[in-house]
């Protein structure tokens, strides 16, 4: 997930039971959840995996809905179940329902399969982690399996929970998947109706949502699972890398602005402004650079500036004064000085030619 999404939602769905021959839309629903994130996930990668709609197996008896997901490396986030398959009698006289998997209703429990009247051979729903069970009624002729449960690796990959299989020798429903699978249906004689015989329907699978989240909504899906995830971008702006000295240059990048986007760039703690821009036709972050002004040293940030409104702040950067070169304690005449030294030479000159002249006259006198 991008750091700086927010308003993130998702809506996951599990994939419904398959419909036997015989069974006129009886797999059982898919849970569907939606949930708000927040930015609880932001800067973490998600790892996801939908699960298909269950499908007529061997025997025309339904396949399981596949449990769909949500995880990071350190677990599950958000789990929907998927619907167990419908099972069928071999008179065809009635249509035993799959169990509907976790958040097709408020629980995130699957539901037991259905029998049809007579008969007692449809799998159980999985209740949180706990795989739903096939029957074990004496008239059931051969039993199910349960379901497995889900889990996720260090690098997260994603095993989903399956849900438990009929015995291949006799054709009955299997059970959805899930945070933990639904059980398989087994094969059951009426004994009052002998040799009426029932391929029984499969639990549904459970739902599984994190700690601290909550279900926005839930639903029944009939379809094939999927997952969809929305969130906003906000804007972006950065702090420059390196401590900036005042009067020097310094860079920051703006992102997450639409195209054609005008903005100013501001000092948070002066309001002083340090630079504008544009972003370009196609989006792409904007870089600016500007001169760090005169302000005493410490911790500053910038502001990002919209249509007059402040949009993003950057993390906090250092900020240090220029230092001025010392002194080399030499010492120089004013400038008058110097003039006054020139005419003094000048005089001393003419001085010394006067006494040679004075001299020389002296000596011819006498």
């Amino acid at each position: 997930m991008p750091a700086n999404a927010s308003d993130v939602s998702v809506v996951v769905a599990a994939g419904a039971g398959g419909d036997s021959t015989w069974g006129a839309a009886n797999g059982g629903a898919g849970g569907q959840i939606t949930v708000d994130l927040g930015t609880l996930y932001n800067g973490d990668t998600l790892h996801l995996l939908a699960g298909d709609h269950g499908q007529r197996s061997d025997g025309d008896i339904g396949s399981g809905g596949g449990g769909s997901y949500i995880a990071t490396a350190a677990g599950f986030v958000v789990v929907a179940g998927g619907g167990g398959g419908g099972g069928a009698t071999v008179d065809g006289g009635s249509s035993p329902l799959g169990g509907a998997g976790g958040y097709s209703t408020a629980s995130a429990n699957g539901l037991d399969g259905t029998d049809a009247p007579g008969f007692h051979a449809a799998g159980t729903g999985a209740v949180g982690s706990t795989p739903g069970q096939p029957s074990t009624t004496p008239d059931v002729i051969v039993r199910g399996s349960a379901g497995t449960v889900a889990s996720v690796a260090s690098d997260g990959t994603i095993t989903p929970g399956v849900g438990g299989s009929p015995s291949a020798a006799y054709p009955a429903a299997q059970g959805g998947g899930g945070y933990a699978g639904g059980g398989g249906g087994g094969s059951s004689n009426n004994l009052a109706q002998y040799p009426d015989e029932e391929a029984g329907a499969g639990g549904g699978g459970s739902g599984y949502l994190a700690a601290g989240l909550d279900a926005v909504s839930t639903a029944a899906n009939a379809g094939a699972g999927s997952i969809t995830i929305t969130y906003s971008l906000q804007p972006t702006i950065s702090a420059p890398s390196t401590t900036v000295v005042t009067g020097s240059k310094a860079t920051t990048t703006v992102g997450t602005l639409a195209p054609g986007t005008e903005f100013a760039i501001r000092l948070a703690q002066t309001q002083a402004q340090l630079g504008t821009g544009t972003i370009d036709v196609a989006g792409d972050p904007a870089t600016v650079t500007f001169t760090m002004p005169s302000v005493p040293a410490g911790d500053y940030t910038l502001e990002l500036v919209v249509g007059g409104s402040t949009v993003a702040t950057s993390d906090p950067f250092a900020v240090t004064v220029a230092v001025q070169p010392a002194s080399t304690g030499a010492k120089t005449l004013p400038a008058t000085g110097v003039d006054d030294v020139a005419a003094l030479l000048a005089l001393a000159v003419l001085l010394m030619g006067a006494g040679v002249a004075f001299v020389a006259l002296r000596r011819r006198r006498a």
